[in-house]
């Protein structure tokens, strides 16, 4: 069996209590074959920032040599709507007559909410920086 290398990177840019931004990026490779996907999505809470009553969510998912999907998400207390469009821009063009495809998704969470030792064992960091420092930064 040949081996699967991949990696993944991601930040996270608070740019206010409400509004920040999330950019990932994933490579794998096994034996010629191989996949690049970056992720620019952006992210703004509507009402209280710590208990906010909607997130809306927006932004692209980039399969490079594959496909462009815009995407967009609101989280509504529990529930979350997901609407997507997958256009293909590569080899897959010509089989799919240059027409892509919708995706539409809705969820739910905590629908087994019981009690977790592990749900809050691991908690990630969070930085904010204000934008006036995060543009002298980087200028």
């Amino acid at each position: 069996m040949v081996p699967k290398w991949a990696g993944s990177r991601g930040i996270s840019v608070y740019v206010s209590e409400e509004y920040y931004h999330n950019n990932y990026g994933d490579y794998s490779k096994q034996i010629v074959l191989t996949e690049t996907v970056v992720r620019l999505i952006y992210r703004y809470r509507f009402g209280d920032p710590e208990e906010p009553r909607y997130v809306l969510h927006f932004g692209s998912i980039i399969h490079l040599q594959d496909a462009l999907i815009p995407m967009s998400k609101l989280d509504i207390s529990n529930m979350a709507v997901y609407m997507s469009y997958d256009v293909n821009t590569f080899q897959l063009r010509n089989a799919s007559y240059g027409r892509g495809g919708y995706e539409i998704a809705l969820s739910y969470e905590n629908f087994n909410n019981k009690d977790n030792s592990s749900r809050n064992a691991v908690r990630c960091p969070v930085f904010y920086i204000p934008t006036s420092e995060l543009l002298t930064a980087f200028f």
